[in-house]
């Protein structure tokens, strides 16, 4: 018969079945199942006497072990077979016997609290002596296990034992009164107590007293007890530096607080290893009756733990608002200081802007004495800490508050504006902006304006907002030299390109490797984004290059838009590397070179304008024209610090041709061809004529004076402004009359309706006698009729 069946015959109590097979295959009483389960494990589970009795006659094994190592004594411990184990210990059964995880039938005895089980197991005699502190495999003896799961009479029946360790420690160090007293089972205490070789001043491998680990819950009684039987246990340290008074404040025990405190030696101020005093516990862990009761009692309220934090920090840090009040309302010798530093220099108000409790910023500004300009180890504000988070509310209460300097600034130079912006913090910007004196061109240490971090990190909204102040600076040059608006080209954001144009970004500003943003589009691999749906122009330029539609935002086709906008696409960097050098598709290059053609010079608008202005940027100008004495651009009027030389995209003879000027000799009637710089050359008689000084010139042949036509623009002298002075007059060589002459239009005399003045690239007539007339350099311009002063009008007012 199979084995199994035997075994269910067992559980179902057929007797007559089992003996019969037991009679006809003795050989086979201690066959098991693949667990391990014999015929005499199912029958002392069952506590059928006879079938025991039966098969321990017929030789069955006691002490053979199932898969789990138990005994055929664990299954009847287990099951609380008490006569079966009566009969199993008088037949010899191992007690002491231990199963897979070190328990004995005793350890399962004690666990199920079968207290009669424990007293046949504790009366074993002879040579089956039942160890009783036999360890499991946690160390736990069965002592440990009683005082742990709190059956009192069964620990009374092992206290009453001869030889039961009260001390024995399992794995963590813990004794049965440790383990007694987390479970706060106060009998068990007591009755360990009573034993006069309990160690009351044991320690947990942490360094925990039986006192430690009773402070941490609400059994006062208990605690009475243990202080009853060693006083000095409150000045016991766990390996932390805990002492039980730091672990009733942690756990909020305000009892066992005012109980400990009542005895001599316990220290209100006591530190553990990381600084802590038991106040910083109580107020991290939001224990506010403790915080209370210690404050009363004296507990240092400025106290640092190793980060340099107070009970205050941490009540900050963690929102608890009512502990905050109780600390800002310290008097005596007491008393806060508010404004002390953790090791990173931060304040409370500081944490409290960091973690954005608003209400908790409101109370530390209301305290007097709070400081709303403290700056951390990194020089940050409350205000910068609170623009960095989207905490609107703590921005909005801190621009509130009289001593905040909204313009503040870190080791890196930045504002909060700064921090705000390059974090797209666009509400906390919005907020900074509305503030009187905002200062919202301020450069950080790299030279960055907040326009240009948000450009930089692609802020789009917060763009929007910087844009709209009057005050912005749209091309202030970090020390790269990149303005907001190349930034925002490297970063192939289109939106933010075009917001910046459309508000009269400088287009034409290159950066410290002399690129301009056509530049830094044309070699951009990926394509551009933006917040823009569509940009008509940009439409209409990639329409007509013939760029197909999913090249619309590829840095070519953001190229066009942008020389469209007026972007420089023969200006060359410092490797004399133009833009339009850098289009490799030859075709594409070409219609390029037809829809763009390079500018032109304001002034005398037949040379190409190759002279580029500082600090504008500007390239209005040809050389020539460009060593006039102006003093403003003629294009965006800003004052010019400087000139550079933007090497031209024409050939050198087309450049010359392009510059030069027609000078008409008032003798010979013919023209003279006068380069910039170098000679000038006669088309009629073929000599060269010699330039003098950058005045007037000679012709070889004859001997006659020729005129240099470059001015500036004369206003009517009868206008009620004055205007300051520095051109050239003219005078004519024949009737020795002098002429006026303009930069870009002519002038009338609104007194003899005559032309005064000529443009540039022209000779200038005398208005009496018609000839040509030569130019010499002075101050005012007179008319040659009417002896009226005419004005010239490009550099400055000096009032009337």
């Amino acid at each position: 018969m199979d084995v199994n069946k035997i075994i269910s015959k067992i559980q179902n109590g057929d007797f007559k079945d089992v003996k019969r097979f037991i009679k006809k295959n003795p050989d086979k009483v201690n066959q098991a199942t693949s667990n391990g389960v014999t015929f005499l494990m199912a029958a002392c589970e069952q506590g059928n006497e006879r079938l025991i009795t039966l098969l321990t006659k017929s030789g069955a094994d006691l002490n053979i072990s199932d898969k789990d190592k138990r005994t055929a004594l664990h299954y009847a411990v287990k099951n609380h077979q008490i006569d079966a184990v009566a009969f199993l210990v008088s037949r010899g059964a191992n007690v002491n016997k231990q199963d897979s995880q070190g328990s004995t039938p005793l350890h399962w005895a004690v666990e199920k609290n079968y207290e009669d089980v424990v007293k046949v197991l504790l009366n074993t005699k002879g040579n089956n002596i039942l160890q009783v502190n036999q360890r499991s495999s946690d160390g736990s003896t069965p002592l440990h296990l009683a005082c742990a799961v709190g059956h009192t009479q069964i620990v009374k029946l092992l206290l009453q034992h001869n030889g039961t360790d009260v001390n024995a420690v399992e794995v963590n160090g813990c004794t049965p009164l440790h383990l007694a007293c987390q479970s706060r089972y106060t009998d068990i205490i007591k009755l360990l107590l009573q034993q006069n070789s309990t160690d009351v001043s044991a320690v947990t491998n942490h360094g925990s007293t039986a006192l430690h680990l009773a402070c941490q819950y609400e059994r006062t009684e208990t605690v009475k007890l243990l202080l009853q039987h060693n006083c000095t246990a409150v000045c016991a340290v766990t390996n932390h530096g805990s002492t039980p008074l730091h672990v009733a404040s942690f756990h909020g025990r305000t009892d066992n607080v005012k109980l400990l405190l009542q005895q001599d030696g316990t220290d209100v101020n006591a530190v553990t290893k990381d600084g802590d005093t038991p106040l910083h516990l109580a107020a991290e862990n939001h224990q506010i009756d403790a915080v209370a009761f210690l404050v009363s009692r004296g507990a240092n309220v400025n106290k640092q733990d190793s980060q340099g934090s107070t009970p205050l920090h941490w009540a900050v840090e963690k929102n608890y608002e009512d502990v905050v009040k109780v600390l800002l309302n310290t008097k005596g010798n007491n008393i806060l200081q508010v404004n002390q530093r953790n090791n990173i220099g931060s304040t409370p108000l500081l944490v409290a802007c960091a973690v954005g409790h608003t209400q908790i910023v409101k109370l530390l500004l209301q305290h007097n004495g709070t400081d709303v300009c403290a700056v951390d180890e990194d020089g940050w504000t409350a205000l910068h800490i609170a623009s960095f988070h989207k905490h609107i509310h703590t921005v909005d209460l801190l621009l509130q508050q009289k001593g905040t300097d909204v313009n503040a600034v870190t080791k890196d130079d930045d504002t909060p504006l700064h921090i705000a912006s390059f974090h797209g913090r666009t509400d906390n910007v919005k907020l900074l902006l509305q503030h009187n004196g905002i200062d919202t061109n301020k450069v950080a240490k790299d030279g960055d304006t907040p326009l240009h971090l948000a450009a930089q990190k692609q802020r789009y909204g917060v763009v929007s907002l910087m844009l709209a102040q009057a005050s912005v600076k749209l091309d202030i040059r970090n020390h790269q030299k990149i303005t907001p608006l190349l930034e925002a080209v490297s970063r192939a954001h289109l939106g933010i390109v075009h917001k910046l144009i459309t508000h009269g970004a400088n287009i034409n500003a290159v950066d410290n490797d002399g690129n301009n943003c056509l530049h830094l589009s044309i070699i951009k691999k990926e394509m551009f984004h933006s917040e823009v749906e569509h940009i008509h122009i940009l439409d209409e330029c990639y329409a007509k290059l013939g760029l197909p539609i999913e090249k619309r935002l590829s840095g070519v086709g953001v190229a066009s838009y942008l020389a469209h906008q007026g972007a420089n696409l023969y200006s060359k960097n410092n490797k004399n590397v133009a833009p339009l050098d850098l289009i490799g598709n030859a075709d594409l290059k070409e219609k390029f070179k037809v829809l763009f053609l390079p500018p032109q010079c304001m002034l005398c608008e037949v040379n190409e304008a190759n002279m580029e202005l500082q600090p504008c940027a500007h390239t209005v100008l040809c050389e020539d024209c460009s060593k006039l004495q102006l003093i403003r651009c003629p294009k965006c009027k800003t004052f010019i610090k400087s000139k550079r030389r933007v090497e031209s995209s024409k050939s050198e003879e087309e450049a010359a041709q392009a510059v030069a000027e027609s000078v008409v000799c008032p003798k010979s009637e013919e023209k003279v061809v006068q380069a910039v710089v170098e000679s000038i050359v006669c088309p009629m008689c073929k000599e060269k004529a010699v330039k003098v000084g950058a005045e007037s010139v000679v012709c070889r042949k004859c001997e006659e004076k020729a005129v240099k036509t470059v001015a500036e623009s004369i206003e009517y002298p009868f206008e009620e402004k004055a205007v300051k002075t520095v051109v050239e007059s003219v005078v004519c060589l024949m009737c020795k009359e002098k002429a006026v002459k303009t930069v870009v239009e002519s002038v009338v005399c609104p007194k003899s309706e005559k032309k005064v003045v000529k443009a540039v690239v022209e000779s200038v007539e005398c208005p009496k006698c018609e000839e040509e007339a030569v130019k010499t350099v002075v101050e005012s311009v007179v008319c040659p009729k009417f002896e009226e002063k005419a004005v010239k009008t490009i550099v400055e007012s000096v009032g009337e």
